[in-house]
């Protein structure tokens, strides 16, 4: 996919990707799937080992939900 995370955009990926970078996400963006490191739900916060909450999520999390928008936006082109 074109999930990027600190790289400029280049014209070298496939014709027509937009890639969504991890750092263009917004919070809500990036709780909006469940956190495949600590388990919690889509919309809640991820916590820590201590079981306390974590001020960023999870990168895993990040790049799942830049890969969820991507598929949407593809998926609501009127090309396909």
């Amino acid at each position: 996919m074109g999930v990027e995370t600190s790289r400029p955009e280049d014209n070298s990926g496939e014709s027509g990707q937009i890639p969504m970078r991890l750092k263009d996400l917004t919070s809500e963006q990036s709780i909006s799937v469940p956190c495949p490191t600590c388990g919690v739900a889509t919309g809640k916060q991820c916590v820590l080992l201590s079981g306390g909450l974590r001020s960023e999520p999870h990168v895993d999390r990040k790049i799942h939900a830049a890969e969820a928008i991507e598929i949407q936006i593809w998926a609501d082109r009127p090309d396909h």
